[in-house]
């Protein structure tokens, strides 16, 4: 359960496996844990294991807000950047 919550905290966004194989692995790992993560833990570390680049353009672009927004909304916007 540590190894889950550990892994969880160091998953990263890689270009080349794109936005979906990031968050398939942010859930993967907290599943695993015994405790699962509350949705704003999980949407705020999306955020910050994306390129601030990305984080941006939906702040300013796309006007998302961790507060009025989802994190399969913020999953939905990357998926459209990353086309």
């Amino acid at each position: 359960m540590q190894d889950a919550r550990e892994g969880f905290r160091k998953v990263t966004y890689s270009a080349a496996n794109g936005i979906q194989s990031f968050y398939d692995t942010l859930l993967e790992h907290a599943q695993n844990m015994s405790v699962y993560p509350d949705d704003y833990s999980i949407l705020e570390l999306s955020l910050t294991g994306i390129p601030p680049w990305m984080a941006s353009k939906m702040f300013e672009d796309f006007g998302l807000s961790p507060e009025s927004n989802t994190l399969d909304n913020f999953v939905a916007t990357a998926k459209a950047i990353e086309q």
